[in-house]
């Protein structure tokens, strides 16, 4: 990667392991926060940094920077506010720049760590020839072209992450885990179809992948979040201890998109959250419902 010149827009744990990928794979990296930034921001720019903060930062890079080509969104989100996907909101600040979406099962820390790590980068035309440029020895990258199935993915993984770890902090088991997440994949392939992404996106690594990883491990905010909700902690508190949880304010903008009608758990989830329901008592209504025909 030697003649390759990057920028990474956050220093979150994130944007701090993306620039130590492509500093041992020889890349120029430039790493910006908060801080004073360059008066243009003219390579290819990854911008990692929580779907609430997007407007902030696309605001401040549209106003600085005129040469931009070329942005990669690695935000897992949907805007609590609007229901805008992150490609969304990008358009009305940098529409003439072409916004790709990377999204997967990937760990700061493994990244950081040089583990072995793939994702998806996804943009209607031309991922393909961006995506091996940007692979690396350890974190390789697949290209899709369904943008809006990247995102929804993305973000909808985060809240059935919080489910999962409501079923953990209530002692359910990994068994009943195990039944959520299959549960969950009817779920998303709904919401895909509805929401106008591919229900197939669902089986990417941006998909099954990342719905796998946070669904099972402690080291996923949204995972640990649910787990703290469920064992009794407000939300505030929790928010406190833990930082962002992006499932969250996912949840809130997936209901400016679509009633839940035929997403249990998103509904479920919802009533926990914004309702004040017993976590338990929403766990048996799921196990309760008249089940589908596919079971």
């Amino acid at each position: 990667m030697e003649g390759l010149h990057l920028t990474i827009i956050g220093r979150g744990a994130f944007g701090s392991a993306l620039a130590s990928v492509y500093q041992r794979a020889g890349a120029s990296v430039q790493l910006l926060g908060r801080e004073r930034w360059p008066d243009n921001v003219n390579s290819s720019t990854f911008v990692a940094v929580p779907t609430s903060d997007l407007n902030s930062v696309l605001g401040r890079l549209a106003a600085h920077n005129h040469q931009l080509k070329a942005m990669i969104l690695c935000c897992k989100g949907i805007e609590a506010s609007s229901g805008l996907l992150p490609t969304q909101i990008a358009a009305q600040f940098l529409p003439d720049v072409s916004t790709y979406v990377l999204s997967g099962p990937g760990f700061a820390k493994d990244l950081e760590a040089g583990r072995p790590v793939a994702h998806t980068l996804a943009h209607s035309k031309n991922a393909a020839a961006l995506a091996k440029m940007l692979s690396t020895p350890t974190f390789r990258l697949y290209h899709c072209d369904d943008r809006v199935g990247v995102q929804l993915c993305g973000a909808l993984k985060n809240i059935i992450a919080i489910a999962a770890g409501v079923a953990q902090g209530l002692s359910f088991g990994e068994s009943a885990r195990a039944a959520l997440i299959t549960r969950a994949t009817v779920e998303l392939r709904y919401l895909l179809k509805k929401l106008g992404g591919r229900p197939e996106t669902q089986w990417t690594l941006a998909g099954i992948g990342d719905l796998i990883l946070t669904c099972n491990s402690p080291t996923s905010r949204n995972f640990r979040f649910g787990e703290a909700i469920a064992k009794g902690t407000t939300v505030h508190h929790a928010l406190g201890e833990i930082g962002t949880v992006e499932g969250l304010g996912a949840l809130a903008g997936l209901g400016k998109l679509t009633a839940f009608d035929q997403a249990p758990i998103c509904q479920g989830l919802s009533d926990v959250l914004h309702e004040g329901q017993d976590p338990r008592g929403v766990v048996e209504r799921w196990m309760t419902q008249r089940p589908s025909k596919a079971g």
